[in-house]
């Protein structure tokens, strides 16, 4: 069985375990640190709930489909040619 790992194989995969891990690390870290003097992120404030949701939803979903895209590229295929491509010279 031969060993088809690329140079950056470790590399690429750190990469794309911080790209999961980091944004909602650090939401979670915002959230647990604000000082109880200044106004929470999500105060009770009926005329801009809307608003906060909408904002939290656009930023989890732009993450969720980057994160997709990564993986997606990420177990893409190799610099090889597709089979349909292949023509014996």
């Amino acid at each position: 069985m031969e060993d088809r790992r690329t140079r950056a194989y470790w590399p690429t995969r750190i990469m794309l375990a911080f790209a999961i891990v980091a944004p909602p690390t650090a939401w979670l870290w915002l959230v647990a640190m604000q000082p109880d003097t200044i106004a929470p992120m999500f105060a009770a404030n009926p005329e801009r709930d809307w608003v906060d949701g909408a904002i939290l939803a656009v930023g989890a979903g732009l993450w969720f489909a980057g994160v997709i895209w990564m993986i997606r590229i990420f177990r893409g295929p190799s610099d090889d040619p597709p089979r349909w491509r292949y023509r014996v010279r």
